[in-house]
């Protein structure tokens, strides 16, 4: 029998010390074909770090634009 060794995928989550991820964060439920990094952060952290990037691309988080919020703003 041959096995193909596959190289796994590096994979970060962004996740807060909770009974609902810790199992996963620890590796006792393992997520087959990657490779977890999973840094304890606090809500505060995660949010910023999801929203900041984006919204220049989706918009604020009001749903404005921000050549809508620019307009608004007489820019």
């Amino acid at each position: 029998m041959t096995q193909t060794l596959m190289k796994k995928t590096s994979l970060t989550l962004a996740v807060s010390n909770a009974d609902h991820s810790r199992d996963i964060v620890s590796g006792k439920i393992p997520i087959e074909g990657a490779e977890l990094t999973a840094p304890d952060l606090v809500p505060e952290e995660i949010f910023h770090r999801f929203t900041i990037p984006r919204m220049g691309y989706l918009g604020n988080i009001d749903g404005q634009s921000e050549q809508d919020a620019n307009r608004a703003h007489g820019a």
